[in-house]
């Protein structure tokens, strides 16, 4: 068998994994930080024209922060030029010298042919941004009829499914919370271990927006962390670059610890934050509860509720915060699973995904009829378990992903009514006993209203009204209610 690729790129951070024949899966270390397999997302442009990448990236910023780069995946459809030093790159040619390097450290580590590469991508993206993910992995080097496109909680099932804490045959909520985004999908485990992803949602919300609030909370609560934050100088920008890391770190630290107090020495004077987790449990808070929402709209769309469901697997690195296992536990009533390395989990997961895709039967399917991903027309998956399910996600064609619903900002369309046929005492089909039991009920209730109406007006104005007024008063508005009443069902 040959080497395959796993890929999580993602807004915070990205990891490659390489899976080797005879079942084993290598970890890829960023080569300037050797304790983590995932790397900084981050691009840096050296005075002589080199790129760095990942850790060093980020290391370099601060001696020419106007040539540094981040966050960028979410923009990757934005095609205007951003400055970067003495050059301008697009957001596609970024993701593309991210994915180089990556691919760089696969091949040096393990080299060999490579038969396929799974990249994951967040299952709100539409066919564009799939595109660009494509394009910018051909340009940094992959061989366009191996690249396949895996939504990230479906590889983050692979995972889950392969842990000891579940092992089916059942049906799990894939909760893949991650940096920029947040992803949802069902997938179901036959008896035979074959899967079948059911549907999944995607909602643009990530860690990166806890963080972006907690820095906030920062600046309102110490007044020299707002001054600072509120320069554009660009030494200042180092500084405020920094922070954001060190909020990040903070809230890394309070998923172990109740409190944390550190000494931020860039603002003037320098300034003692005291964090705890209660206050970040506050922050993060809504955008826990809005992707717990996403599942339950999931969950909807397909006809289920939390009872239909064995178990919850969160993934992804803003998942290992303690509130999203005590949110998900109380809102599901279901067993929250625990997922070793959550931040790992779409990585090893793609990779499993792409060993099982060159293998004769595909782990995971989707329901006959819904969409596949963007694949090479020419590659094939060999023969699959499922009746004639869709293939993967492949690099070449212009349809739209099969295997998810749509994001959650696309609601759908509520379904047309169809008015039923009034049924009308005396029509040549006739009525039911219970029609004109409703009539007859009908034409006494507004009778009986007509009467005691006349009657108060009468009294307001001082005037008794006629005995002809309350008998025509009477048969007039008890007709109008028999009718009435009588054709709602």
């Amino acid at each position: 068998m040959a080497l395959v690729y796993g890929i999580d790129f993602g807004m915070s951070t990205s990891a490659i994994m390489v899976g080797r024949p005879g079942g084993d899966v290598v970890t890829i270390q960023d080569p300037a930080d050797r304790s983590r397999v995932s790397m900084p997302t981050a691009v840096f442009l050296g005075p002589d024209g080199t790129i760095a990448v990942g850790e060093r990236a980020r290391r370099m910023r601060h001696t020419r922060i106007e040539a540094y780069r981040d966050g960028f995946k979410g923009d990757i459809a934005d095609r205007t030029p951003k400055r970067l030093g003495d050059q301008e790159l697009t957001n596609v040619e970024l993701v593309s010298e991210v994915l180089r390097h990556l691919r760089h450290l696969a091949a040096e580590k393990v080299p060999g042919k490579v038969k396929r590469v799974c990249i994951t991508v967040p299952v709100s993206w539409e066919h564009q941004r799939r595109r660009l993910m494509l394009d910018a992995a051909g340009a940094a080097g992959f061989d366009p009829a191996v690249l396949r496109l895996v939504p990230e909680p479906v590889a983050g099932a692979e995972h889950a499914f392969g842990t000891d804490d579940f092992s089916g045959p059942g049906r799990i909520l894939v909760y893949d919370f991650g940096g920029g985004t947040f992803d949802c999908a069902v997938v179901e485990q036959q008896a035979d271990g074959t899967r079948e992803a059911l549907g999944t949602r995607g909602l643009d919300v990530g860690g990166s927006d806890i963080d972006r609030d907690l820095l906030a909370h920062l600046a309102v609560t110490y007044p020299p962390i707002k001054e600072l934050l509120a320069s554009d100088a660009l030494d200042v920008l180092r500084q405020r670059l920094d922070l954001r890391d060190r909020a990040e770190r903070l809230k890394r630290e309070l998923s172990t610890r109740k409190s944390v107090t550190e000494l931020v020495g860039q603002t003037k004077p320098p300034t003692m934050v005291e964090l705890t987790r209660y206050r970040v449990d506050e922050i993060a808070g809504r955008y826990v509860r809005e992707t717990i929402d996403t599942c339950e709209g999931l969950l909807a769309d397909l006809g289920l509720g939390w009872r239909d469901v064995d178990a919850v697997a969160p993934v992804g690195g803003s998942s290992m915060s303690p509130l999203v296992g005590r949110e998900l536990a109380r809102r599901s009533g279901r067993r929250v699973l625990k997922v070793d390395e959550p931040d790992l989990a779409v990585v090893r997961g793609a990779t499993l995904t792409a060993r099982r895709m060159i293998a004769p039967k595909p782990v995971i399917t989707s329901k006959p009829g819904a969409a596949s991903a963007d694949a090479a027309p020419s590659a094939t998956t060999g023969p699959a378990v499922k009746p004639t399910p869709p293939e993967p996600f492949r690099a070449g064609t212009h349809e739209r992903p099969k295997i998810s619903t749509p994001p959650v900002s696309r609601p759908k369309p509520p379904s047309p009514s169809v008015p039923s046929s009034p049924s009308v005492p005396g029509s040549p089909s006739g009525s039911s006993s219970f029609d004109r039991l409703k009539t007859v009920l009908g034409f006494v209730v507004g009778a009986v209203l007509a009467v005691v109406a006349l009657t108060i007006l009468g009294g307001l104005i001082g005037v008794t009204p006629p005995g002809a007024l309350y008998v025509i008063a009477a048969i007039g508005v008890g007709t109008f209610f028999g009718e009435n009443f009588g054709r709602r069902g």
